[in-house]
């Protein structure tokens, strides 16, 4: 899954790090568990956002749980809403067959309240974790699963785990990690559209050259010309190595596939420890201006990761984490970005907490003012408040934030449950 991609990359590159400066801490912030999974029937390790109803409602997918089919009977994976009580019903669950099994990305909903998403895995009859290359599947409101394309791990792609976008025709778009060009081991990876009558369209095969990207590991957005954008993990510098762990793989690349299906890589990050960041693992967004707004999981002027801005004139580091321990390091998911231009993230690890595996620290929640000035808004104590968070953050009312941590232990299970969570200003 994703999250091992980015794990074993920045362990091996971020053992070097050296730290300065001291990150600046939020006042009044408010942070609330509204729920934390119990691994059991009612989910466990939600490893993406949430996303938010008129109503306050939150819903979301967790990775485990839900039944016994998958993995040491720990469940395949459910999709869940949390009411603004902190109630959580579990609104499906993965069975570990041809329904797909252990979702890793978030879910988008549409105006009649129907939910997409995808399967890591799964798609064939036999419940296991290779049994299948993923899905792409849609919920209905009332809670029946319909899977609305299986991937066969060639051409058309292998192992999607980003969330899918939908235009106003109902077409869906995404990419997976693997298939696709088999210029790579198990592929390259895929960009492909899922038309309202289930056809399958590889837009893009990553691999084709040494410099349009490998493996996105991200989600798209889309203009309103059409074009999409997104970033890829690996490739764009050529047969460089960039991490320890994934030799000759290269830095990663934000890249833009136009309506005549022609891939740009827009921008490619630099082999080595490079000031500008190196192998993005989330995707990016874009304001009213075409400036585009991303993460990478590691690299920067301290080797924690960055925040960067891409515009015409080039890219831009608005801030480099990993200064000191205390201002997180390692951001796995995207950013979020308010009216005022402010940019919200998550570090999965570092801020100062008590975990102490193979990188220091819980992780935080930070924001990055159009100044480039960073704060902490909240550093996990690995306790009830949970740690390690991978996902992306979603903005409620008067600057509300809600996300996931992926792992919790409060006493109440053996393995990593993860917690849905609340931060007010």
């Amino acid at each position: 899954m994703r999250s091992e991609f980015l794990h074993a990359a920045a362990i091996a590159a971020l053992a070097s790090v050296i730290a300065i400066p001291v990150a600046q801490r939020a006042q009044a912030q408010t942070y609330q568990v509204l729920y934390d999974f119990s691994n059991g029937a009612d989910g466990g390790l939600p490893l993406a956002g949430v996303v938010q109803d008129a109503r306050g409602n939150l819903y979301g997918t967790a990775y485990e749980g839900g039944g016994t089919g998958c993995l040491g009977n720990r469940g395949c994976g459910v999709v869940f809403k949390v009411d603004p009580s902190g109630k959580e019903t579990v609104l499906y669950s993965f069975q570990g067959g041809s329904d797909g099994v252990y979702p890793e990305a978030g879910l988008i909903r549409d105006a009649d309240g129907n939910f997409y998403g995808t399967t890591y895995a799964g798609g064939t009859s036999s419940g296991a974790f290779t049994a299948g290359y993923g899905t792409i599947f849609e919920l209905s409101k009332s809670g029946k699963e319909t899977v609305l394309y299986r991937f066969k791990g060639g051409s058309d792609g292998a192992y999607p785990s980003a969330p899918v976008i939908r235009d106003a025709k109902g077409n869906l778009y995404g990419t997976t990690l693997s298939g696709g060009n088999p210029a790579c081991y198990s592929g390259c990876g895929t960009v492909f559209k899922l038309s309202r009558s289930g056809k399958e369209t590889v837009l893009y095969r990553f691999g084709a050259n040494d410099t349009d990207g490998l493996v996105p590991a991200g989600g798209l957005i889309q203009d309103n010309a059409g074009n999409l954008y997104g970033t890829t993990q690996f490739g764009g510098t050529g047969r460089y190595e960039c991490t320890g762990d994934y030799e000759d793989w290269g830095c990663g690349t934000v890249f833009r596939i136009d309506r005549n299906l022609k891939e740009a890589a827009l921008y490619r990050f630099c082999p080595g420890l490079c000031s500008d960041g190196a192998n993005p693992s989330g995707g990016v967004i874009r304001d009213a201006d075409g400036n585009l707004y991303g993460t990478t999981t590691w690299g920067g002027a301290y080797g924690g990761g960055t925040v960067f801005m891409l515009n015409k004139e080039g890219e831009s580091v608005l801030y480099s984490l990993g200064a000191q321990n205390g201002d997180g390091f390692l951001p796995a998911g995207g950013v979020t970005r308010d009216a005022q231009g402010n940019l919200y993230s998550m570090t999965t690890y570092g801020g100062g907490g008590p975990c102490r595996g193979p990188l220091n620290g819980c992780g935080t929640v930070f924001k990055v003012d159009s100044s480039g000035n960073e704060t902490v808004l909240h550093a996990f104590q690995g306790q009830s408040d949970g740690y390690y968070p991978t996902g992306s953050l979603a903005l409620g009312v008067k600057g509300t934030l809600y996300g996931t941590t992926s792992a919790f232990d409060g006493g109440k299970c053996l393995g990593d449950c993860g917690t849905v969570f609340k931060l007010t200003p």
